[in-house]
């Protein structure tokens, strides 16, 4: 009888919550996107109507959802009409304050932010169905930079056009990991630059991976550019913390130097495309194993992880 008297109240709660969930509009109720964080509680959505959002926002510990009318329509049309725009000021969406797994950004073009467009740091967060495009950072993760973040998923956007250019040299144009714990999934990720600078050739021009684990599937990397290697992936590990990729049903294809470069980490690589990468199509100095995969000419160097 305890046990059922708990469960009836939790469940109560649970609805207790979910009713006082609000849809804050913006401009309606609050002129700008960053005024509806501020006034929104954990559970709400934020639902922002077309138009161009000159901002950089900080969801500042707020567990929601922040979302274009794509939320409630499921309309791709208006992830192109929503926009905000960093106006070179900084990140336009800075994540860093724990934030759980609630939290989620849907249905946007980002664009015009220095120092990333999407900056995560030690939160949880899900990036779904936007454009994310035009962005620089200072040095790491053009597009998207996750640091010590933990379960967040990146699903379903475009990312391209990003650069990252820091004095030493630029390390993942389209979206750095580091520390992280992440899934890629139905991404579209090109035209993405590590930059080369005076002390530093850029890597990973697509993606830079240190130190992570990363699920990747039914992701197209395509026409990014690096000047050290690894322009569609690169992927460093170290010898005292573990670092694990699985590749499932992805293209790596027309990168400029190298489609996945792999050092000092666990890989697998399963019924994918490696084909028109500029030098060696896979770069290895890893523990890789590739089943059902195409890969022209076959791979470049290799040395199994010890």
């Amino acid at each position: 009888m305890k046990k059922v008297i708990i469960i009836a109240i939790m469940t109560i709660i649970g609805f207790a919550a979910s009713a006082f969930a609000t849809i804050i509009d913006i401009p309606e109720d609050y002129p700008t996107i960053q005024q509806g964080i501020d006034a929104s509680v954990d559970s709400d959505t934020v639902l922002v109507q077309p138009g161009t959002y000159v901002e950089n926002i900080n969801f500042n510990g707020h567990n929601i959802v922040l979302g274009s009318l794509f939320l409630t329509t499921g309309d791709t049309t208006y992830i192109g009409q929503t926009v905000i725009d960093g106006d070179s000021a900084g990140h336009v969406i800075e994540i860093t304050s724990f934030e759980d797994s609630l939290t989620t950004i849907s249905g946007f073009t980002i664009i015009n932010g220095t120092f990333g467009g999407i900056y995560i740091r030690e939160s949880n967060v899900s990036i779904l169905n936007n454009i994310i495009t035009r962005n620089s950072s200072g040095g790491w993760g053009g597009g998207i930079f996750l640091f010590n973040s933990s379960n967040s998923k990146i699903k379903n956007n475009i990312i391209t056009e990003n650069i990252s250019d820091g004095y030493d040299g630029g390390a993942g144009g389209g979206i750095c990991c580091w520390q992280s714990t992440i899934q890629l999934d139905s991404n579209f990720i090109c035209y993405n630059i590590a930059e080369k600078r005076p002390l530093y050739d850029g890597v990973g021009g697509g993606i830079y991976l240190r130190n992570s684990t990363v699920s990747m599937f039914n992701n197209i990397i395509s026409q990014n550019k690096s000047f050290a290697g690894g322009s569609g992936i690169y992927c460093l590990g170290s010898d005292n913390i573990d670092s694990y990729l699985d590749i499932v049903n992805c293209i790596f294809s027309n990168n400029h130097a190298q489609g996945i470069f792999l050092y000092r980490n666990v890989t697998t690589i399963n019924n994918s495309i490696i084909w028109l990468n500029g030098g060696d199509e896979i770069v290895n100095f890893s523990q890789l194993t590739i089943t059902y995969s195409d890969i022209e000419g076959g791979m470049g160097r290799y040395r199994k992880y010890r």
